[in-house]
């Protein structure tokens, strides 16, 4: 496991129906993977993001399993007969914010003529998040997950990729999502 747990704001959660023992949330986690469709377009680069919460024991809840991204270069005027090469792959930064980003929570966005402030976005984001984990048997107040670390793994496709070490960050060194109000 990553980082201590200790240090970590961690929460009770109910006895799950499997395992009676009751435990806590360490961490949440997105998973990164590289996104490929038969045909794609050799200018695009696309990633998958799954979003998990980590308990003590190592067990995972998944949160989100459909958020991606990608990236792609542009092409202007005559290149009928230009061979388009993908964009530069992205550094390990720009892959953990942009998985960090992507799980959310999401700007605010007009709906029906009202667009909620950022702060009742947040909430809900968090709330949505909580019935997840009770739908799996788990207690947990929303603004506690705000507050867990958040890392971000990757694939062995994106690893292979990346040009330098992998190695994630942990503990106090992860950045936080934006806070519960």
């Amino acid at each position: 496991m990553c980082g201590n747990v200790t240090r970590a704001r961690v929460y009770r959660v109910a006895a799950l129906a499997d395992n009676q023992r009751v435990t806590s949330i360490a961490r949440l986690v997105t998973w990164v993977d590289i996104y490929e469709e038969d045909g794609s377009d050799p200018s695009r680069q696309s990633f998958s993001a799954r979003h998990d919460a980590v308990l003590a024991d190592g067990r995972r809840v998944v949160l989100l399993n459909d958020r991606g991204w990608s990236q792609w270069t542009l092409r202007f005027g005559d290149v009928s007969d230009t061979k388009v090469s993908p964009p530069e792959f992205p550094t390990r930064q720009e892959i953990e914010e942009s998985a960090r980003e992507v799980v959310g929570p999401d700007p605010p966005m007009p709906h029906d003529g009202y667009t909620p402030s950022e702060s009742e976005v947040v909430e809900a984001h968090w709330r949505y998040l909580a019935h997840i984990l009770e739908s799996n048997g788990i207690e947990v107040d929303p603004g506690g997950l705000s507050a867990l670390p958040h890392d971000v793994e990757f694939s062995d496709r994106v690893r292979a990729r990346l040009d330098d070490s992998y190695q994630p960050l942990c503990g106090d060194q992860t950045p936080r999502l934006r806070q519960y109000p």
